[in-house]
């Protein structure tokens, strides 16, 4: 066994290969199979998986100089944690929170409307002139600063403020 080595062309070989110091490769490395590194790898430049990466509950994909941004599932939850001074952004035209069966829970649309789901059913959505309730709205309390008008099937009551009465 040499102390340094140096091959030019391809190589191919079959069983193990044990490597004890640093390796460099000049060119492209095509492994076939399993590979299982036990310590760094150091990449420059881009690394391309053509297939998943697959890792293991509490292993985090960390970025960022200072680990700042973590991704990772704990074997019960998912996280994706953002623990520097910074603010996390999640920044695109149409931003959709689902069930992972695909229920939609919460559409925010860019120069439109955020609506809220319940089971799947739009239930609050905003709109230019404030907002829109579909159902029921319980509260503990109301201040309207404007006029207020309640209309059902059969009835309907305006509060007009600047008259200040209420008309039936």
């Amino acid at each position: 066994v040499y102390k340094r080595q140096t091959i030019g062309g391809a190589v191919s070989i079959s069983g193990a290969l044990s490597v004890g110091g640093a390796a460099n490769f000049a060119s492209t490395v095509t492994v076939e199979g399993a590979t299982h590194l036990q310590s760094t790898v150091s990449v420059n430049g881009v690394m391309t998986l053509n297939n998943d990466l697959d890792m293991q509950d509490d292993d985090k994909i960390l970025l960022g100089t200072g680990d700042d941004l973590s991704i990772y599932h704990d074997g019960s939850n998912s996280y994706i944690d953002e623990s520097g001074t910074g603010i996390l952004y999640v920044r695109s035209n149409e931003v959709r929170i689902n069930k992972y069966t695909g229920e939609q829970m919460i559409r925010a649309t860019a120069d439109a409307d955020v609506s809220l789901y319940y089971d799947s059913a739009l239930k609050l959505s905003t709109t230019s002139d404030g907002i829109n309730v579909t159902g029921t709205a319980t509260t503990d309390g109301a201040y309207h600063d404007g006029d207020v008008q309640f209309v059902g099937a059969n009835y309907g009551v305006f509060w007009d403020k600047s008259d200040n009465c209420l008309l039936y």
